[in-house]
C-alpha cells in the first residue's frame, strides 16, 4: 500500500488490494438487470475510488458500487470520470465519483483512509 498526495487532490488517496463489485446503471445497456461484477479496487480517496475493469467504462456513465472493506460493505452510485487500458487487452483502470454515500459510510472511509495512511506512515518512519 502507498499513499498518493497531489496532483489535483485535495485529500489522501491509499493504494490498497480490496475488492468490489459494479454494474452500468445507464438506460439502454446491453445487459440491463444483470448482476454486479467483481473487480479489483487500486486505489481509494473519501471522494472516490479507481477500480482495475475487464472493460472500459464509457466516461460521465453512471455505475452502482458495492466495496468490501474490513468485511464491510459500502454501497454508493459513481460517476465515471476517466477509464483507460493499464497494459494488455482486457485490463482497464476507471476512476469513480462517488455520488450518493451514506454519512455513516463518509466517516467510515474517512477513518479507513486516515488509519491506513498512519499505519504506512509508521512504517517509513521505522526504516
Amino acid at each position: 500500500m502507498e499513499i498518493n498526495f497531489g496532483e489535483r487532490r485535495d485529500h489522501t488517496r491509499i493504494n490498497i488490494e480490496a475488492k468490489a463489485k459494479y454494474k452500468k446503471l445507464d438506460s439502454g445497456a446491453e445487459r440491463p438487470n444483470r448482476d454486479y461484477d467483481e473487480v479489483k479496487i487500486k486505489n481509494l480517496g473519501k471522494r472516490g475510488v479507481c477500480i482495475v475493469t475487464p472493460v472500459e467504462l464509457e466516461k460521465d456513465s453512471m455505475i452502482s458500487i458495492e466495496l468490501l472493506l474490513n468485511k464491510r460493505k459500502i454501497r454508493s452510485f459513481g460517476e465515471v470520470v476517466w477509464s483507460r487500458q493499464n497494459g494488455g487487452p482486457g485490463a482497464y483502470e476507471s476512476g469513480i465519483n462517488f455520488v450518493a454515500l451514506k454519512a455513516e459510510d463518509i466517516i467510515f472511509l474517512e477513518e479507513f483512509i486516515e488509519d491506513k495512511a498512519i499505519r504506512r506512515h509508521d512504517f517509513f518512519e521505522r526504516e
